[in-house]
C-alpha cells in the first residue's frame, strides 16, 4: 500500500528534475548566444570606434592644409 505512493512521488520528482535540466540546458545555451552577440556588437563598436578615430584624424589634417597659408605667401 505505502509502496504506490512513494513510488508515484519518486516518480514526480524525476520528472521534475528531468524538467529542471532541460530548464538548466536551455538557460545555459541562452547564455552562451548572448555572450556571443555581445563579443560581435563589442568587435562591432571597436570596428567603429576606429573608423570614426580615423575620420577624425582625416578631418583635422584637412582644416589643417586648409588653414595654411598660400604657397606663394
Amino acid at each position: 500500500m505505502g509502496g504506490d505512493g512513494a513510488d508515484q512521488r519518486l516518480t514526480e520528482l524525476e520528472a521534475q528534475v528531468a524538467h529542471q535540466e532541460a530548464t538548466i540546458q536551455d538557460l545555459s545555451d541562452t547564455a552562451a548566444k548572448q555572450w556571443d552577440t555581445i563579443d560581435e556588437l563589442t568587435a562591432k563598436v571597436n570596428d567603429l570606434k576606429d573608423r570614426i578615430a580615423a575620420l577624425e584624424d582625416d578631418l583635422k589634417f584637412q582644416s589643417s592644409q586648409e588653414e595654411a597659408p598660400p604657397p606663394h605667401y
